[in-house]
């Protein structure tokens, strides 16, 4: 039975698009304790394409949801983003009543970490190049009112991050000095726009390749005048053709 002096913890992971990235998540999970004594459950939310992972502990909690923060699922999705949520915060996220059908031992039973408000995200972008990690925000005298921080775009240009803070004069606190004096810019967010923004990155991004002219659409285009050209010149072969022989006719007869 599991120790019910530690409140369970929930690990909201997304986007999550395929059937198998649940599979995948219970994988990662069972290589951080090398088997499943510490994952309790497994929800999946098609619709809005993420899971949701059960834990044993806050401490078990943290320690997968640092392992799968930023990775990348088979299924070519954007880097996971890894979120600790307490019983009561799933529910309303889900808009349902206490997680785990009601029974007694899904329940929280010692006092929950804070809650996030509406002002206690921060949207990050225009990270630097040594931006790699949460560590590169330790740097701040703010750093001591973060609860979390989720890192996304490591693989590209343009690096972001997701930061949580205690409350919400915390948060306008750290954006201040993270944006003072430089490119990198933060400013508030709400949890329904995070999520919004890492659904569309997990989207294929060619739509601006065609409108440039150098994406699949153009491709089609110019095969189609190629298309047009070849027509061209396989009207052209009979008339030769017919000029050629009245050019024979003509030299017989003459």
């Amino acid at each position: 039975a599991a120790d019910r002096s530690s409140p369970r913890v929930w690990i909201c992971t997304s986007p999550t698009p395929a059937q198998s990235d649940s599979d995948e998540l219970k994988k990662a999970c069972n290589e951080v304790f090398g088997g499943d004594t510490e994952l309790l459950g497994v929800e999946l939310d098609a619709e809005k394409q993420r899971t949701f992972l059960l834990l044993k502990s806050e401490g078990s909690a943290r320690k997968v949801a640092e392992k799968l923060a930023g990775s990348t699922l088979p299924s070519g999705a954007a880097p996971l983003a890894a979120e600790l949520l307490t019983e009561a915060q799933k529910a309303a996220r889900c808009g349902d009543g206490p997680a785990g059908g009601g029974k007694d031992e899904a329940r929280q039973s010692g006092p929950p970490p804070a809650a996030a408000g509406p002002g206690n995200l921060i949207l990050v972008q225009n990270l630097p190049e040594d931006a790699r990690s949460d560590a590169w925000f330790k740097r701040f005298k703010s750093a001591g009112a973060l609860r979390s921080v989720q890192m996304h775009g490591q693989r590209s240009d343009h690096r972001w991050a997701m930061l949580e803070c205690s409350s919400q004069e915390e948060a306008e606190r750290m954006a201040k000095e993270v944006a003072e004096g430089g490119t990198v810019t933060a400013e508030p967010i709400t949890r329904e726009a995070y999520e919004a923004k890492c659904a569309a990155e997990a989207r294929p991004a060619n739509r601006g390749a065609c409108e440039r002219g150098g994406g699949p659409g153009y491709r089609h285009d110019d095969r189609r005048q190629q298309g047009r050209w070849q027509d061209d010149r396989r009207q052209e072969v009979p008339r030769q053709g017919d000029d050629r022989r009245q050019d024979d006719r003509r030299c017989d007869g003459g």
